[in-house]
């Protein structure tokens, strides 16, 4: 971020007892409407854990933010997630 590559990170930790639990698809669905604007700019999404559950997870709450905030039926906005990833451009690093 200090050399510019990054614009924002941000992290969920539900792991964390100190504090409440926030998973990622809760993050990303808060700020659906940047993440779709970002997405339209070029943005490159990476995430990262749980293949099982979080992986699934946010891959859904991705298609949901693109077909609310892009006007897209679920079929296209599954499309779009689908192209992200064939462009490299949604990557997952999950295990």
């Amino acid at each position: 971020m200090k050399r510019g590559v990054l614009s924002r990170c941000d992290l969920a930790f539900s792991r964390d007892r100190s504090i409440p639990r926030e998973y990622v698809q809760d993050r990303l669905r808060r700020v659906g409407k940047d993440v779709y604007a970002w997405l339209e700019n070029g943005a490159y999404l990476y995430v990262c854990g749980d293949a099982e559950q979080m992986a699934p997870d946010v891959n859904a709450a991705l298609v949901d933010i693109v077909a609310e905030h892009g006007g897209r039926s679920r079929d296209d906005a599954d499309a779009y997630v689908r192209r992200l990833a064939d462009d490299r451009r949604y990557l997952r690093d999950v295990y």
